[in-house]
């Protein structure tokens, strides 16, 4: 493995302690030594332009905006982001609760620390949710800010409100984390060659969730016909009003590899649910927020692929944005309040990881089938998918408030890139009605019962107006 590790002078830089079985001679430098390398490392350094034939680990773009606290602020704020606490930003900063550093690496942790009694110690286990929720900080931190790695310092004002302080991207490396990030790099570039040399076919699954409404406007409770778990069960939210009661049902369809395949099993369960609950005085709502509080989502699993920073900006830029241009626009802006943000993914215990920012796409089986192919289609080759339209906050604010009108010319962008994929003509018959919709400014409609859509029951029939006399 050949590594160059771009330095700035007087960085401790070569405290990064590479196995000689991994890489046998890594050369540190401050400048760009042109050569094959299977990776270079920016750290901190962003002297002048990326070499595209390489990997670039915290490329030169990102470098250059991140030193400008007003453009992290702008981004962070772009994205949800409490900004009250950034450290670059503010002469003085409030107090916090408790205060962590945390070293990210490709949506990993490479070291977790603590701050007691004016010190950093190591935490080697992330046994509690708010050090896991601290930790989710620091990588969302790391990822809307276009980095590969940093050291984020996240301060504690709650049990759930975790907030980042600091964001540095060439950390002073110690005996400790030296060592750790060198793994870190290495396994890196393992799982970019494993994806060259040894390339699977992705299998994908879902959690996929909607709401029983009663056509006098309240909700039909999911836990009253379902279990917790199963194929078809009730999604653990429990209801603001009723102690005890879950009103979202979830799918969780058996994985495949095949995306129609998927959109069938989706239909079967479908059709399993339909047969425990009442089959009049109600509708099912799916999309972003059938009934205020309870937004809800279309979480795709995908496994056989390894997930990484690349992989997850494709998913945002080619999947979550096309599929925000369907979506109802008041909804959708409600619903990322809390969920759905950019990036949003959790491990998951098989191996794989689930993508949480797509609203839920079952509102009709051509839109399910449109979603699902469109995801095999990135995922197949994100590689060659390269636009972050979301470098900007801009373009970041336009997606969280749903803003079609601004987005259509970014639509397109992608759109384009898609159709010069030579896989694309596999699913183009899926996919039309994505690019069909948003240039006729349509929109799936959320508030329609998708039993209709996806032919469980007949429409009602329509009422005829009196005439006039």
């Amino acid at each position: 493995m050949k590594l160059l590790t771009m330095y700035r002078a007087a960085s401790d830089v070569r405290r990064l302690k590479f196995s000689k079985e991994a890489v046998a001679e890594p050369i540190f430098d401050t400048q760009y030594i042109p050569n094959s390398w299977d990776a270079v490392i920016r750290w901190g350094n962003s002297d002048g332009a990326d070499d595209g034939r390489h990997l670039v680990l915290n490329p030169v773009e990102a470098l250059e905006r991140i030193k400008d606290p007003a453009y992290v602020v702008d981004t962070f704020k772009a994205h949800g982001i409490s900004t009250r606490y950034y450290k670059p930003a503010h002469s003085r900063i409030p107090r916090v609760r408790a205060r962590y550093r945390i070293h990210v690496f490709d949506l990993r942790t490479v070291a977790f620390f603590r701050k007691s009694r004016g010190k950093y110690r190591r935490v080697t286990a992330l046994t509690t949710k708010q050090l896991q929720r601290a930790r989710e900080m620091a990588v969302r931190a790391a990822y809307v800010l276009g980095l590969h790695f940093a050291c984020v310092d996240v301060g504690k004002l709650s049990k759930k409100k975790f907030v980042p302080i600091d964001v540095d991207p060439s950390p002073a490396l110690t005996k400790t984390t030296g060592p750790l990030y060198a793994k870190a790099i290495v396994a890196y570039v393992k799982r970019r060659q494993k994806r060259w040399y040894q390339r699977s076919d992705v299998t994908l699954g879902a959690d996929l969730e909607f709401i029983m409404r009663k056509k006098t406007g309240g909700i039909l409770y999911a836990s009253r016909y379902f279990s917790r778990y199963g194929s078809v069960g009730y999604d653990q939210q429990g209801s603001r009003r009723r102690r005890g009661a879950h009103p979202i049902v979830e799918l969780r369809p058996r994985p495949t590899k095949d995306p129609l395949e998927l959109v069938e099993r989706i239909r079967r369960l479908l059709l399993r649910a339909q047969a425990r609950t009442p089959k009049k005085g109600v509708r099912w709502e799916a999309g972003s927020l059938p009934v205020p509080g309870y937004p809800i989502g279309g979480h795709i699993h995908l496994s056989g692929v390894e997930l990484t920073t690349e992989l997850l900006r494709a998913l945002d830029n080619y999947v979550a944005f096309p599929v925000m241009m369907l979506e109802n626009p008041v909804k959708a802006k409600k619903r990322r309040k809390k969920y759905g943000w950019l990036g949003e993914f959790r491990w998951e215990s098989y191996g794989g990881f689930e993508y949480r920012t797509p609203a839920s796409w079952i509102v009709g089986p051509q839109y399910a089938a449109a979603v699902l192919c469109l995801t095999k289609l990135v995922v197949d080759n994100y590689e060659k998918l390269t636009r972050n339209v979301y470098s900007s906050p801009e373009t970041c604010r336009l997606f969280y408030q749903a803003e079609k009108e601004g987005g259509r010319e970014i639509f397109e962008l992608l759109w384009a890139d898609l159709e010069a994929l030579d896989d694309y003509a596999k699913y183009a018959r899926e996919l039309a009605i994505i690019p069909e919709s948003v240039r006729a400014n349509k929109r799936w409609h959320e508030s329609r019962d998708i039993r209709v859509r996806w032919g469980l029951i007949r429409p009602a029939p329509r009422k005829k107006k009196a005439g006039r006399r």
